[in-house]
């Protein structure tokens, strides 16, 4: 995936990608066929002069309805997940002076992420291993160091903690299970031949 200034270029990409970039949604949100994961394009768009990157969504929104003939809803249910919470112990992360983002890498027990960031982002690294919501409930600001390894429910070759184990002994916070709204972007309509 490329986009710079002049071009938006995608080789060999499942529309599904395309459809979680141009709706800024997660690949678990989205309600369609199961080909959009499998079947792959190869798409070279031509930016608008003085285009910017936070307008590419909406510029690829406009290229799936027109190619792909792409029509969409959103609906709000009640979904499961989990509300990150500080454990019993109180946190065990140190505070950062500013925010680098997150690594992901391979890590003893399977998976790795590291960096400093907001509890906010740092919820996005369960839910997307757990594949479901979790929600920042932790009330601590700022940006956090952290180190979390983990084993994925997938890989039974290697022993090690779940990503719920990971979170609570690596850091000193819980995945407590709850209900919250969740939107999903049901697709209506979209054409396997643009």
């Amino acid at each position: 995936m490329n986009e710079d200034a002049q071009q938006a270029a995608y080789s060999s990409v499942p529309p599904i990608v395309l459809v979680m970039r141009a709706h800024r949604v997660k690949y678990r949100q989205i309600v369609g066929p199961d080909w959009l994961g499998t079947e792959r394009y190869d798409i070279v768009a031509k930016l608008p002069d003085g285009a910017s990157k936070e307008q590419i969504p909406r510029m690829l929104q406009s290229l799936l309805a027109e190619r792909f003939r792409l029509t969409v809803h959103t609906e709000t249910k009640m979904a499961p997940g989990y509300a990150l919470i500080v454990g019993k112990s109180g946190p065990r992360m140190k505070t950062a002076d500013s925010e680098d983002g997150a690594r992901r890498m391979k890590g003893p027990n399977g998976l790795a992420i590291e960096g400093k960031t907001a509890m906010t982002k740092l919820a996005d690294v369960p839910a997307d291993a757990l594949d479901c919501p979790v929600v920042d409930m932790t009330g601590l600001n700022g940006f956090f160091e952290f180190d979390l390894n983990w084993t994925p429910d997938e890989n039974p070759a290697v022993s090690g903690p779940s990503i719920a184990s990971a979170v609570q002994e690596e850091l000193g916070l819980k995945l407590d299970p709850r209900k919250f709204p969740s939107d999903s972007l049901t697709i209506d309509h979209v054409e396997k031949v643009p």
